[in-house]
């Protein structure tokens, strides 16, 4: 214990400044599953489903991206693993946002380690650390490794820093060990995504520390690298050449027109510059009145702060004074590097050529924006040492770095605000329905019909509903539904569930026995026989009233509603449950 807290004590800045990037990226915690995460996320709903083994799924998917002509067979071993452990957190999706940002944190902290190794400076490291989250963006609804896949660049990014931290290992103490660790975690940021290729650049850069050194000595120097990567990049070609299919989009490659390459790569480049997403997504640079909080002031205190320790406080050591020029031109190289290569690989593919935007930069800028904190950290050591007062620059870190965070923070939750409603609200409402035992009358000799209107790439559907009843449930969409009851009689006992409202604060979800037409008219109407449940997930101590007909006979009907203040719900919603002798036609529901 003593050991930690004087470790804490030696590294109290670099912590602080990981305690500044949780801060920033807090919203993220609240936020839901986006893209691929909303679709990964339903494994266990599938192996429930199917009666299949958890490895099925990751050997199908090495499968599928083989065939389709990429290699990266590290990643179904996380991805898979990771969400079927959520499945069985009561707020999974609160504890994956953490696992995320966690990541993020210590890509901030390798950043740091990797630009100390480098310059010998623990000033430089401490500045990489501080202006890495100024690059951060969470504006507008792009990829982003931020709060979506699975921290797949975030690993990327780990696994490459440290190949390249045990590289300066290796070249300054001449270790074997280093080597070997060296090699096996640039293979494991190569075998993840294709950006990781960039990082054998980045290691024979590297070899520049020692001086005076022939060309051929500085290759044999990274050889074993070297021979993993040739052996990954075969295998790669081999897989594009030999490509079964490819209904992915972005495997194909597009250099018939050198202007559309190099205007996607200035596209993509785009994305890493400050405040870009910002202005694509046509944001409101100052919305002051509607997100402006504690999180603001502690994120714009710890940054000032933070640069006053930084540029006043510590000091330039003499290993630094003495190799300094030659070892900034080392870490501004790399930093070059990190953003080349992603904006090189997306520009040669056709898909991003036509889908681009400028400011709307796709995943691997994850990477860029290490790169350019680590241009940003040459810059700022070049222009103190011509400036000389430190007065100025501390001056000049807060007249940029202040407006910047500022604005990231006010787009980032305007962002997620934006998308609470359909991300986060409407499926949690589907998802502690379930878990409240709205769907309890619900078997396998019975069959739901959901309408899947919210367009939320995942919710819902048959995965989704065992995902979180742990059991089969025969669901089918609403349009097959109606098709089948075109073609054919329906057999079993049959329930229609749908969302009809929802917002940032709650949300309502019908479900009811379902009344079967012949020519599948009337399937989209809230009417069922005999009974209709209503699930109401809200926050507020509101009333809810409904209003409805309560068909008795075939035309006669009687206006009827029902009210109940939110406050009387159980568990995580109210189940409310309307009978009728005939049928029931709901006319509108309110919540007030």
């Amino acid at each position: 214990m003593k050991a930690v807290l004087n470790y804490i004590k030696n590294n109290k800045y670099e912590f602080a400044i990981l305690i500044l990037v949780f801060a920033y990226l807090y919203p993220v915690l609240n936020s839901g599953f986006y893209y691929d995460d909303a679709l990964n996320s339903l494994i266990h709903g599938a192996k429930v489903n199917e009666n299949a083994h958890l490895f099925d799924y990751i050997k199908g998917a090495e499968v599928y991206w083989f065939i389709q002509g990429r290699v990266f067979p590290l990643g179904p071993f996380i991805v898979y693993p990771l969400f079927e452990l959520i499945a069985y957190m009561d707020n999974g999706v609160f504890f994956y946002k953490l696992y995320i940002v966690l990541l993020t944190m210590a890509n901030v902290w390798l950043c740091g380690v990797a630009v100390e190794k480098v310059t010998r400076s623990k000033r430089l490291k401490l500045f990489a650390m501080l202006v890495l989250p100024v690059f951060f963006q969470i504006a507008m609804s792009t990829f982003n490794a931020l709060y979506s896949f699975h921290g797949l660049l975030q690993y990327v990014m780990l696994f490459g820093l440290l190949s390249l931290i045990f590289m300066v290992n290796a070249i300054e103490k001449h270790k074997t060990g280093s080597i070997a660790l060296s090699t096996i975690f640039m293979a494991c940021s190569m075998l993840l995504y294709e950006v990781g290729f960039m990082f054998i650049i980045a290691l024979f850069i590297v070899t520049y520390i020692e001086k005076d050194r022939k060309f051929l000595l500085r290759i044999r120097s990274i050889l074993p690298q070297l021979i993993m990567c040739a052996i990954i990049f075969f295998v790669n070609v081999y897989a594009r050449k030999n490509a079964v299919v490819e209904t992915y989009g972005g495997v194909a490659v597009s250099v018939g027109s050198i202007r559309a390459i190099i205007v996607t790569f200035l596209k993509q480049f785009s994305g890493s510059l400050p405040l870009t997403q910002t202005v694509a997504s046509r944001a409101d640079l100052l919305q002051v009145n509607n997100h402006f909080g504690i999180q603001h002031l502690i994120c714009l205190l710890l940054f000032a702060v933070l640069a006053y320790v930084v540029v006043l406080r510590v000091k330039e050591n003499d290993s630094f004074q003495q190799e300094g020029k030659r070892r900034l031109a080392i870490l501004f190289l790399i930093g070059c590097v990190f953003i080349a290569i992603p904006c090189a690989l997306i520009s040669i593919s056709a898909r991003y050529q036509a889908e681009i935007h400028f400011g709307a930069a796709h995943l691997p800028v994850y990477a860029e924006w290490i790169g350019m904190a680590l241009i940003t950290t040459v810059l700022f050591s070049v222009i103190g040492g011509k400036i000389r007062k430190t007065a100025v620059m501390y001056a000049l870190c807060l007249i940029i770095g202040l407006p910047v965070i500022f604005i990231n923070i006010n787009t980032m939750n305007a962002f997620f605000d934006d998308t609470r409603a359909s991300n986060v609200v409407a499926r949690a409402a589907y998802e502690n329905a379930i878990k409240d035992g709205f769907y309890q009358e619900i078997d396998e000799s019975s069959l739901l019909v959901y309408d899947n209107s919210l367009q939320n790439y995942a919710v819902p559907n048959k995965d989704f509903f065992a995902n979180y009843a742990n059991r089969r449930i025969a669901a089918q969409d609403i349009g097959s539904y109606i098709e089948a009851v075109k073609n054919a009689a329906v057999d079993k006992k049959t329930f229609y569930t749908k969302e009809i409202f929802y917002d940032a604060e709650g949300a309502i979800v019908l479900m009811g026995n379902l009344l079967p037409q012949a020519d599948g008219s009337g399937t989209n109407c809230f009417i069922t026989n005999a009974r209709l449940y209503i699930y109401v997930m809200n926050t507020s101590d509101a009333q809810l009233t409904v209003s409805y007909n309560d068909y008795s006979g075939s035309y006669n009907y009687v206006k009827k509603q029902y009210k109940i203040r939110m406050d009387e719900r159980k568990k995580k919603g109210a189940i409310i449950s309307l009978e009728s002798d005939g049928y029931i036609d709901i006319n509108s529901i309110a919540v007030r």
